[in-house]
């Protein structure tokens, strides 16, 4: 019982687990598309605008110069009143109706719709009325639309469309009359045929009829009786009666048996046995002789005398005893007398019970081979009355063919008069703008689908906070002049430290990049107020979504905020920060972990210019970096500086999160792991992936930063002055960049090649249009 009640609420567990799992999907769905139409809803609005733009241009220009009209009238091709021929095909008792030759010889074409349309509208109908006002038997059918009516059964509606109604209205009227006219004439032509079919028919059958009739009569002789069914019902009474008489026989023979018993015994008497065998006699018709009669008679007389004596003698006298001594005597003879009379009986009774048996069974070949004689008669018997039921329904046939045909009337009439309908049928503002609608929204979809299949990348820090739903910390804007930053691969000190100085990055670039950084800090503290987060990684999901350098920003940002900061370098197959801050890597986080006599002030190096600022580079490249990161040292050493009160902050540089597993190593150490995530750059699919990959792994997930790897054409996390102020400077820049680009193009193609202006021309416009497509796919995404 409790094996039962487990397995009933597992299997509701597992009902209600895909009930959910099912409406997660269906939910998943419905996000996935209504974010796709908000992603790309340019999309749809300019596929909306062009198709919609087109519809009604193309709507009134046909309006004006080629409205269609349409005429119509209405064909009754049913008689209601009249029996359909469909009533003509049941059947009685298995013999055909007559009327099913009615039936077949006048097959009515308007039982199949399908196949009455194809015929009215083609070649064979309407050649002569096509030839009469010059049209193309084609045209003339891709004009006419022939429907069957939904209300009433058995009425046809013909439409003709026409661009000039009064001149076609004399061909509405002859088209009418034409359908008409050949229903009347097919119907005519199918009876006439029919007429024919029949006639033909009617000898064969008559002469089947004839020679069906001579066979039952010749088989009424050889068998010498008339109706086998009655023969049969007499055979089957005598056998009936025989088979009554020999469990007759039985039954007397089981009851002498038993008598036999009971003799045996000296349950009978000299009486008893006359009664029973005189009964026996009579009901069993078997003949039972009274061998014992004269000793029965000597018994009756002394059982007399006894009595006498006894009434006047004593039981013991002398008379008595001897009355009695000679009864005794007697008994024996008398038992055996009776017992060879049942024996007599009962061997009688099996002689006539062999006798009836044997009458039984030759009785029952006869009625064998009488069944035989019957179902021949049946045959012949049945096959005669079809044949006479199919000679008449043939005659009546013909009866009923010659009255339609002297009737001479058509079977189509037409209820309503061909007429044109006074109001255009075509083109519909209502109709053509829903089916452009309808076309332009999956077009758009389509399109949407498309572009989202091919630029599958986060396009501004709205879609990754939106997207990936997990705590956003900030967003890094572009900066034109870390572009060259990121490409080269050299000492970036100097460079950093003239950032707030440097006249090559505008106030308004400064300042938003310098704030986004303190805002990602501040967003740390927050995080958890309870814990404080001292130590964290930071890590990407590819290599060259800026990792470094804004760890570096970031870093240098904050020890700017009197803050002191410690960066790791935990790249030991890449390492990057020494290079960048122009540091040695003699010394660093490989060998504080594989050397436990170096201390941390071994390995810290101060970057030049920074006091709050110190870093620990990678050090020598291990064999195997993921063991050490692994290792119980690496536990210890982070326990080790998360507990010196000298750093605010400790932040680890780590190899990308796609295919290494290095930085989720560093993260379970750590207080929590930060994800960089580029936009206009890195698949949306990778970062999921990232974060995936963190959770399962254990990792204290604290949050994503966006960073912009490429120009973006607004901010969007920025105010409306921030979002004008940056978009003006990107478009001025690159609207500058590609004009002096072009004019230099231009002029050098010349001074190379100035004989070949057509090809500097179509290299020209394939620039320029590269140019629009690149703008206006931009424009869209955005």
């Amino acid at each position: 019982m409790n094996n039962t009640s487990k397995e009933n609420s597992n299997e509701e567990n597992n009902l209600s687990q895909v009930l959910k799992d099912s409406e997660s999907e269906e939910k998943t769905s419905i996000d996935f598309l209504l974010s796709l139409i908000l992603r790309r809803k340019k999309f749809f609005i300019l596929t909306l605008v062009i198709f919609s733009s087109f519809t009604l241009i193309r709507t009134t220009w046909e309006k004006i110069y080629n409205p269609i009209f349409r005429g119509e009238f209405s064909i009754l091709i049913q008689d209601p009143i009249k029996q359909t021929t469909q009533d003509s095909f049941d059947t009685a008792d298995g013999i055909v109706s007559p009327n099913i030759f009615m039936g077949a010889a006048t097959a009515d074409l308007e039982l199949d719709i399908k196949t009455l349309r194809e015929l009215l509208l083609s070649e064979l109908v309407l050649k002569d009325i096509s030839k009469k006002y010059g049209l193309k038997t084609d045209s003339l059918a891709q004009r006419i639309t022939i429907k069957i009516d939904r209300e009433a059964t058995g009425i046809l509606n013909v439409r003709l469309k026409s661009r000039n109604p009064k001149d076609d209205q004399s061909l509405l009227d002859d088209l009418s009359k034409l359908y008409v006219n050949y229903a009347a004439a097919s119907t005519k032509k199918r009876l006439s045929n029919g007429l024919d079919f029949l006639s033909n028919q009617e000898p064969s059958i008559r002469k089947k009829n004839t020679q069906l009739l001579e066979k039952l009569e010749k088989f009424r002789r050889e068998k010498n009786f008339v109706d086998p069914f009655v023969e049969g019902e007499k055979l089957k009474e005598i056998i009936n009666k025989t088979n009554l008489e020999i469990i007759g026989l039985e039954s007397l023979i089981s009851r002498l048996k038993n008598i036999k018993k009971d003799i045996l015994i000296g349950n009978v008497n000299s009486s008893s046995y006359k009664e029973l065998v005189g009964e026996e006699n009579n009901a069993a018709t078997v003949e039972i002789t009274n061998p014992e009669e004269k000793l029965s008679s000597q018994v009756k007389e002394l059982n007399e005398q006894l009595g006498d004596a006894l009434r006047v003698y004593t039981p013991n006298s002398y008379v008595v005893k001897n009355i009695r001594s000679r009864l005794e005597e007697l008994k024996p003879k008398v038992k055996e007398k009776q017992l060879i009379g049942v024996d007599i009986a009962i061997k009688s009774a099996e002689d006539n019970i062999k006798l009836k048996k044997s009458t039984l069974s030759d009785l029952t070949k006869k009625f064998d081979n009488l069944l035989v004689d019957i179902n021949e008669y049946s045959e012949i018997n049945f096959e005669l009355e079809s044949s006479t039921e199919n000679l008449a329904g043939i005659n009546s046939a013909k009866e009923q063919l010659r009255l339609e045909l002297a009737q001479d009337s058509s079977p189509w009439t037409v209820i309503k008069p061909p007429y044109y309908l006074p109001t255009r049928v075509y083109p519909s503002y209502t109709k053509e703008l829903s089916k452009s609608l309808l076309i332009a929204i999956i077009v758009g979809y389509g399109l949407a689908l498309l572009r989202d299949k091919f630029d599958n990348v986060f396009h501004s820090a709205e879609e990754v906070r939106n997207e990936l739903k997990y705590p956003f910390l900030g967003h890094i804007p572009y900066v034109e002049y870390f572009s060259d930053i990121r490409e080269e691969q050299k000492s970036i000190v100097d460079d950093i430290s003239l950032i707030n100085k440097n006249e090559n990055i505008e106030s308004y670039d400064r300042f938003f990049y310098q704030e986004s950084l303190r805002n990602i800090y501040t967003s740390l503290r927050f995080l958890n107020s309870d814990n404080p987060i001292k130590v964290i990684t930071m890590t990407s999901s590819v290599p060259k979504e800026g990792k470094s350098l804004i760890n570096i920003l970031l870093s240098k940002t904050l020890s700017e905020m009197d803050l002191k900061i410690l960066q790791i370098d935990a790249d030991l197959r890449r390492p990057q920060i020494h290079s960048r801050l122009g540091l040695n890597n003699l010394t660093g986080l490989s060998n504080i972990l594989t050397n436990p006599k170096l201390k941390l002030s071994d390995v810290t190096q101060a970057v030049p210019g920074f006091e709050n600022w110190e870093v620990i580079t990678a050090g020598t490249k291990p064999p195997d970096p993921t063991r050490l990161l692994n290792s119980e040292r690496m536990r210890t050493f982070i326990n080790q500086i998360k507990e010196n009160d000298k750093y605010d902050l400790i932040v680890f540089d780590t190899p990308p999160v796609i295919g290494l597993a290095d930085s989720l190593l560093v993260s379970e150490k750590s207080d929590g792991l930060i994800l960089l995530v580029s936009t206009n750059s890195v698949d949306k699919k990778l970062p999921k992936e990232s974060i995936s990959r963190s959770l399962k792994s254990g990792t204290n997930f604290l949050g994503i930063i966006s960073n912009a790897v490429k120009k973006e054409s607004k901010n969007s996390l920025g105010n409306n002055y921030e979002d004008y102020a940056y978009a003006t400077y990107s478009a001025y820049g690159i609207n500058e960049d590609l004009e002096s680009k072009d004019a230099g193009a231009i002029a050098a193609k010349k001074m190379r090649d100035k004989d070949n202006r057509f090809n500097i021309a179509k290299e020209l416009i394939i620039e320029k249009l590269k140019i629009i497509v690149d703008k206006s796919l931009k424009w869209l995404d955005d």
